[in-house]
């Protein structure tokens, strides 16, 4: 995250953005106020998050408490509000369109996820990727865990179009490589939030970097400026082959 900061911070000094309009005090208009207050279902979820609460509740809970407060934000009729959570709404912020899908857009994505997690089940149970299995635990041998996790969540999200079958598919591949001890589950978990959790969103055709292109109306030119989402990776692998290197040198 530091060095994504000083990144941004200096790409920001050698391409400064114009803005069209002077910045305005937030708090002397009261927009101040209606950010803390959009901001509660997402502080719910997290919060939920944290406390181990079942996901579809959480999301579901945070989807309805949107509703209201959307409405009172807004000042808009109900029925307008309504139509805007169902069917979403298309907006603009400053030379960036953005195209809300609502919750009957994000049915295409759902269909996917389950499809995702269907597949990830059938590859374990029918043994097809045993031969990518051995050649991933051959790579582990021969330096660490992290470079084989990073080549299955790769190869997993390039297959399976989505996040959630990439960690589901190097969840399957890979845990008997980590064990079941606590610690090593959580160095498991770790390994998969820099990898099978970021990385599907550079494969184009992975809906984790196809919706947000979409939704911002971007295409895929952010990807190089996406920091936070390859440097995990990449600073874990340095991490991961220095270590090896290390724990293969000679004692004396």
């Amino acid at each position: 995250l530091i060095v994504v900061i000083i990144l941004y911070g200096l790409l920001s000094i050698c391409f400064p953005i114009q803005l069209p309009y002077p910045i305005r005090n937030p708090v002397s208009n009261g927009s101040a106020v209606n950010l803390l207050i959009g901001i509660i279902p997402i502080l719910f979820l997290i919060g939920s998050t944290l406390l181990y609460k079942n996901v579809v509740v959480a999301l579901l809970s945070s989807i309805f408490i949107s509703f209201p407060i959307s409405f009172w934000i807004n000042n808009l009729p109900i029925p307008i509000t309504l139509n805007h959570f169902i069917f979403g709404v298309n907006t603009s912020l400053n030379s960036i369109t953005i195209n809300g899908k609502g919750l009957y857009g994000m049915i295409p994505t759902l269909l996917v996820v389950m499809v995702s997690a269907i597949y990830g089940g059938l590859f374990k149970e029918t043994g097809i990727f045993e031969p990518l299995k051995e050649n991933l635990l051959r790579l582990s041998n021969r330096y660490s865990p992290y470079p084989a996790t990073l080549v299955a969540s790769l190869f997993g999200g390039s297959i399976g179009c989505s996040q959630t079958f990439s960690v589901i598919f190097t969840h399957s591949l890979l845990q008997t490589l980590y064990g079941d001890e606590p610690s090593s589950r959580l160095v498991f978990s770790n390994h998969l939030a820099d990898t099978a959790v970021m990385l599907p969103a550079l494969i184009p055709w992975n809906i984790a970097a196809s919706v947000p292109a979409i939704l911002l109306g971007t295409g895929y030119q952010y990807m190089p400026f996406a920091f936070l989402i390859y440097l995990p990776a990449l600073i874990g692998l340095g991490y991961s082959i220095q270590f090896s290197q290390k724990s293969k040198k000679p004692c004396g």
